[in-house]
């Protein structure tokens, strides 16, 4: 009985080290991307560039709290989001998709330039 037992177990083990070892790549990977996502959260100021969840971008005109403003377009429109709305702040790596500031920065200014013309 002691050796099935142990066949058994045998057979088993494999399985149970995959599934934890699934786990593993799968959860740790994403809790060191949430603890990214909160510090850029947390460490916007007024001047950084943001991209919401919507596709807006512009750059952050006031931080109260959980209220973020920012302007964005030619007219500075000013609209007010909270922080779970922020998608990527500047040049962030936390988001792959995200913008550059330097990009941003670029598609304003020739939007400007054409508004000056």
């Amino acid at each position: 009985m002691p050796s099935s037992l142990g066949a058994q177990l045998a057979q088993i083990l494999p399985l149970l080290v995959l599934v934890v070892a699934m786990i593993l790549i799968t959860w740790l990977p994403q809790r060191k991307r949430n603890k990214q996502v909160k510090e850029m959260l947390e460490q916007m100021k007024k001047g950084d560039w943001v991209r919401t969840i919507g596709g807006i971008s512009g750059r952050i005109y006031n931080v109260k709290g959980d209220i973020i403003t920012i302007e964005t377009g030619p007219d500075k429109v000013k609209i007010n989001l909270t922080r779970g709305a922020i998608a990527t702040v500047g040049d962030a790596a936390v988001e792959a998709d995200g913008i550059s500031e330097v990009e941003t920065r670029t598609a304003v200014e020739s939007k400007e330039t054409k508004k000056k013309k």
